[in-house]
């Protein structure tokens, strides 16, 4: 498998800049998304188990499994894409197919994965350190029996969650199609994020409804003793291939 597998154009002419799609958008991607999965379900499935054993025992090993993690999503995430593109050209797809980010475009994919790991890790210290300091807080609280120690503890707490969220929601959002535009579109890492981000931004309606009719079919899956939610998985991944097909290409 090479780059020569993308010569024929099929992934579209890409728009200088993004379009702006309508709020029912969001569910358009997941009868987009169910339709592929459908198409070849039985191997989405083996990819998925495949690489949820493999994330599940590298992260074993302490701090370089979840650092390895870390590092290969991106890469990953380009295969799914791929095999996504193959099933929307009519082509049926090979298990190879979802390791074509191993193949192809492997260095920019794997700065990805390192920009990903480091603000992760550097925000998780961060949170850590506050959660830390609140830890100390309540400690002394408890031993002086102040409640001074114990709101500056929960304070810092809030802090924690809200940091982590004001920071890790927009850096998403430049992470959210910079796989795409990396593997398939040859742009930089920093242009890649920046489009990313953008769309993501001019779309938040569609993909806050998006979000909200995941988090529905997330709680219906809980009684499918897990199998409901490897699907929502599978449906999520390739629903951003159908999103990026909407707001990024030429129709």
């Amino acid at each position: 498998m090479s780059d020569q597998h993308l010569s024929n154009n099929s992934w579209g002419e890409l728009l200088p800049l993004h379009k702006k799609v309508a709020a029912g958008d969001g569910i358009e991607w997941l009868k987009k998304a169910w339709n592929i999965f459908t198409k070849d379900f039985v191997i989405w499935l083996v990819a998925i188990v495949a690489w949820l054993a493999v994330a599940f025992f590298i992260s074993l090993v302490p701090f370089l499994g979840v650092a390895v993690v870390f590092l290969t999503t991106p890469i990953l995430f380009a295969g799914f894409y791929y095999a996504a593109n193959q099933a929307h050209q009519g082509q049926n797809i090979e298990f190879e197919d979802f390791l074509y980010g191993f193949k192809n475009k492997l260095q920019p994919l794997l700065i990805l994965g390192v920009v990903q790991f480091v603000f992760y890790f550097v925000v998780t210290l961060i949170s850590t350190g506050l959660i830390a300091v609140g830890g100390v807080a309540l400690i002394a609280s408890a031993g002086a029996e102040s409640m001074g120690g114990m709101i500056a503890s929960l304070i810092l707490g809030l802090i924690s969650v809200l940091l982590m969220s004001l920071i890790s929601i927009p850096f998403s959002m430049a992470m959210l199609y910079a796989p795409i535009l990396v593997a398939f579109h040859n742009l930089d890492i920093k242009d890649a994020m920046m489009k990313s981000f953008k769309a993501c931004l001019s779309n938040w309606l569609a993909w806050l409804v998006f979000c909200i009719v995941v988090s529905i079919l997330f709680a219906l899956s809980i009684l499918t003793l897990g199998l409901g939610t490897l699907v929502l998985i599978l449906l999520c991944s390739i629903s951003v291939y159908a999103s990026y097909r909407s707001i990024f290409l030429k129709a």
